[in-house]
């Protein structure tokens, strides 16, 4: 399987260029997104399953039916997973704010275990059918291995034959959701995730935004999620999807460099600087977003020798020789941040600009 993600995703939400009056916002928040495909493929092998990813699998596993964003089977209990409704459903698993390394740590274990997962729920966003959405041909065959004709007939071998159903819109979709609500979740550990529909007016847009991301953050969430409410479910990124999450921002001490390297992705930083070694707070890690005069590289003896060094160890520490006429050794730079992780370390972390006297 190619390396993709196969649910729908944000763009960021710029104010100066979104207008989002009439749309759905809600808590954005910091756990591990999942697709639940409705228990169609519960119990059978993993590899069997078309749009399953075991590029990296060492051993044969057994599907639960909830599925990582990546394609990779996460192994909830049989308990918590009866709670789901026989639809698919996209969602969020979640042990509450600032818990995101927690709500990792329990959801990745291969061997479940129950006290844990009592405390994960499954916040739902969204009911994608599985022929419209994620095995959709348009967006799918271009990405995977994976034909959608693969798809079509492992599912009707399953039994799924729900190919008559439309495309609803968001907002048809979350009054199908409060039905759902009502009449088939079965446990506390599924909750339909609240979603609030704002104003027309422009200006009671932005005032009500502002209120509630200081909620939010007040309470140690992360951030906003905007949705447009005539947008159809795709599995891709979409700008009918919004996020907002604010960053901080501190200031941290060149100790070092990472020379760049070539990738799948396009990244052409070979010879050049890939990122700074920083240190804060008695932490090191890496900061990286330079302009291509930022990230020229020098040996102190003989400048051109500084391009070559790096040429030849892509992706690797530099010695001290090679330096940074932009970021020297010892200097401050400012960076950008979205919070710290339990061990003291920035999360997202990106360079910012030089250090303002």
């Amino acid at each position: 399987m190619a390396k993709r993600e196969f649910l729908l995703q944000a763009h960021k939400y710029k104010p100066t260029k979104h207008d989002i009056s009439g749309w759905f916002m809600s808590e954005k928040l910091d756990g591990m997104r999942c697709f639940w495909d409705s228990g169609i493929t519960r119990g059978d092998t993993v590899s069997n399953v078309p749009w399953a990813n075991t590029a990296k699998d060492k051993r044969e596993f057994i599907s639960t039916g909830l599925w990582t964003r990546k394609g990779k089977p996460i192994f909830a209990p049989s308990w918590w997973l009866d709670q789901l409704p026989t639809i698919p459903l996209d969602g969020e698993l979640f042990v509450g704010r600032g818990e995101r390394q927690t709500t990792m740590s329990y959801v990745r274990k291969h061997n479940p275990i129950d006290s844990e997962w009592r405390e994960v729920t499954l916040n739902v966003f969204d009911a994608p059918w599985l022929h419209h959405a994620i095995f959709d041909g348009r967006y799918y065959d271009n990405n995977c291995d994976v034909t959608i004709i693969d798809v079509t007939n492992y599912l009707q071998s399953r039994g799924y034959n729900d190919w008559y159903l439309e495309n609803e819109d968001f907002y048809s979709k979350q009054i199908r959701l409060q039905g759902i609500k009502n009449r088939n979740i079965k446990g506390q550990n599924i909750i339909i995730h609240e979603q609030l529909l704002l104003s027309v007016d422009p200006k009671v847009v932005s005032s009500l935004v502002n209120y509630k991301m200081d909620e939010v953050l007040n309470l140690g969430g992360e951030g906003l999620v905007f949705r447009n409410p005539n947008s159809l479910w795709q599995p891709q990124r979409s700008h009918d999807v919004l996020k907002l999450k604010p960053y901080l921002d501190s200031e941290a001490t060149v100790i070092g460099y990472v020379s760049g390297k070539e990738t799948d992705r396009g990244s052409k930083l070979r010879g050049l600087l890939g990122a700074l070694i920083v240190e804060y707070q008695g932490k090191d890690f890496e900061l990286s977003g330079f302009t291509d005069q930022e990230r020229i590289l020098v040996h102190e003896m003989d400048s051109d020798f500084g391009f070559d060094y790096a040429w030849d160890a892509p992706g690797e520490r530099m010695p001290i020789t090679i330096m940074s006429h932009e970021f020297p050794r010892g200097s401050i730079v400012t960076f950008k941040y979205r919070e710290l992780s339990k061990a003291g370390i920035p999360i997202e972390a990106s360079y910012y600009r030089k250090h303002l006297e």
